[in-house]
Parts: structure tokens; sequence; C-alpha cells
């Protein structure tokens, strides 16, 4: 799986089998799934990839796509799991998840946290990943993203361009990844 950063509160998830939307795509893009609340105008910026069509999250739910299983939606948050690897993505108006949903998912290979300037948000973010432990905690360079990176006294790390996750290697403690965003 390749993460790549299209905005700070939007990426981009790369497999063999598929394309995966995460956030309103601030450009032109292709996708088999998007999982965003889109207005019609952001429709026209995908074009579908593998499929006859882009499958867009109706909303909270259950649903399985393009090998691709998610759930969730209800508390801001969506639990997928591609390649079998589980990842939950955090939009931007999510809310704190109780004790007993955290402990229902088991083992998260990677959060990707939407970010933008709300430095509000980035607390949040890092009080979820001090408490759930990720294997990767993923945010694309923003205002938000240097707060994050200061409330985990982490504010060595370096923007990369993309992020490429095995299975395999997923480290045993939780790496933190600042992505740049690509224009």
């Amino acid at each position: 799986m390749r993460i790549r950063a299209l905005s700070p509160t939007s990426f981009r998830l790369r497999t063999r089998e598929s394309i995966v939307l995460l956030g309103a795509p601030p450009r032109r893009q292709e996708a088999d799934l998007v999982v965003a609340p889109v207005e019609s105008q952001e429709k026209q910026l995908v074009k579908p990839k593998k499929r006859d069509q882009v499958f867009w999250l109706p909303g909270p739910g259950e649903y399985e796509v393009a090998g691709i299983e998610i759930w969730g939606g209800e508390k801001g948050f969506w639990v997928l799991r591609q390649e079998s690897l589980k990842l939950i993505y955090w939009t931007s108006q999510w809310r704190q998840p109780s004790d007993q949903e955290i402990e229902s998912w088991g083992a998260v290979a990677v959060m990707i946290f939407s970010l933008d300037s709300d430095k509000e948000m980035a607390q949040k973010a890092a009080a979820m990943i001090r408490r759930s432990s990720p294997s990767i905690a993923v945010v694309a360079q923003s205002p938000a993203s240097k707060e994050l990176l200061d409330r985990l006294d982490r504010e060595d790390i370096e923007p990369e361009d993309e992020l490429s996750i095995k299975l395999a290697d997923l480290p045993e403690e939780t790496k933190l990844v600042v992505l740049k965003v690509k224009s």
C-alpha cells in the first residue's frame, strides 16, 4: 500500500487492486472508492479506475468494495481493512471513541488524521495516538501537523513524499509520518 497526501484533509491510498480517496479530492483523481462527505461538484473530479463507476460511501454503515472492508462513520472515523492491513481514517469532524470501541479494533496498522489548521484537532489526534498506539500515524504537512508534532515531542520529523507500507515491515513502536502535500 502506498499513501500520498493530496491536501491537509485528503489522501490517496494505492494498492495493486484499487485506489481509495480519503477526504474530498482537491483536483481530478482516479479512484475506485471515495470515503468523504462530498458535494456533486467534487464528484466530477473523480473518474473510475478499475470499476465501471466510483463508489462513494453514502454514509455510516458497513461496506465491502473492491476487496476493501469498511465500517463506521458515525463518529467521524472509518475503519478500513485492505491487504490484511487495518487502517483508521479520522475525518476533520471526529469524536472520541469509547475504550470498548478501541479494544474492538484490535491491532491497527495505520491511522490517518485529516488536519488542516485546527490546533484543537491536532491535540485530539495526539491524545488518540497515545491512547491507541497504532503502528503508523499519518498526517499531511499543515499548520496543525506542527502542533501535533509538538504535542508528541517529535519536532524532528521531516516530511516525506509518499509512504509505502508492507505488513511485514510494520514497526513495533508507533512511527509518526508527515506527508508533503502534492500539487
